[in-house]
């Protein structure tokens, strides 16, 4: 077979790649193949690098998100591209994990943290994956920070080496998980220094998504989405870019992104083009002081 030839690897290209990998994802011997497989170095770094090239394909998503795919090559997937997208798109390391772990289901996100081989060690990659947890997916989550000593003192764990600007990211880009948390202060330990400085720490970004939890309601009575998104862009009413366009300008340029992103999943920016409008329009307002080059 020559998914198991390293020649064929070394001289595939993408094409032939995808034919393999897709062929993979549909197999019952996935763990037959990969236990070959990862006997020589040398093919399991071929692999994870198609697998990394080919991932904004269909069947690589499909095969990332098999329960049968072990939790070390997984990371291995996630962490393979990091330091040349950050060089190529100047970009911050969250916004490189973020953009991996959304290819994640919320059950594979949950088999990655409840995985017990001891090689998940990085803080950011797992709020991020916490982040993509459906309600089922945090209970399970979260009942394992208990088990394993209180889910106060495990957020803590989690977040106590974020700057503040990763915190608001990782809250504006998941408001459900913003609910819950603010769920498990209200009823903490106010008297436990640890709890306590874990409310304190975390308040600041509750308060900034306070002001838009109201802002995007009252736009939402005005614009209501089920009627907007019907709508093609050019039809939908202006005043509603106009509105968000002025409020986004007047933050810091660097909380920008992420008040887009709380308002996408809000469906106050009704889709992906309308999201890329903004990004661009703000980006060219910091460039030259106009949101529109024409």
């Amino acid at each position: 077979m020559n998914i198991l030839i390293w020649d064929f690897w070394k001289k595939a290209g993408p094409n032939n790649a995808k034919a393999s990998l897709s062929f993979l994802s549909d197999t019952d011997l996935l763990q037959d193949y990969l236990e070959i497989l990862f006997e020589v170095e040398e093919l399991r770094d071929y692999f994870i690098r198609y697998l990394w090239i080919l991932r904004n394909e269909p069947e690589i998503e499909t095969l990332i998100n098999r329960k049968d795919l072990p939790v070390p090559l997984l990371l291995n997937f996630l962490y393979h591209g990091f330091g040349k997208t950050i060089a190529e798109r100047n970009a911050e390391s969250s916004e490189y994990i973020l953009e991996l772990v959304s290819k994640l289901s919320s059950a594979q996100s949950l088999r990655i943290l409840l995985d017990h081989t001891g090689q998940l060690n990085d803080p950011t990659l797992k709020i991020f994956l916490i982040t993509n947890l459906d309600a089922v997916s945090w209970e399970a989550f979260f009942s394992s920070l208990e088990q394993e000593g209180g889910v106060i003192e495990g957020l803590v764990e989690l977040f106590s080496e974020m700057d503040q600007k990763t915190i608001d990211q990782v809250f504006f880009t998941n408001p459900q998980l913003y609910q819950y948390v603010r769920m498990v202060i209200v009823l903490c330990d106010n008297d436990n220094p640890i709890h306590m400085e874990f409310s304190q720490k975390i308040e600041p970004v509750f308060v900034k998504l306070e002001k838009w939890d109201k802002f995007t309601k009252q736009m939402a009575e005005f614009f209501p989405y089920e009627v907007e998104k019907q709508l093609k862009l050019q039809e939908r009413n202006p005043n509603r870019l106009s509105i968000l366009l002025h409020e986004l300008n007047a933050l810091e340029s660097e909380y920008q992104s992420s008040v887009v992103e709380y308002l996408f999943h809000q469906h106050i920016i009704v889709d992906r083009e309308e999201k890329n409008i903004l990004t661009s329009a703000l980006k060219n307002y910091q460039e030259n002081k106009k949101f529109f080059l024409f």
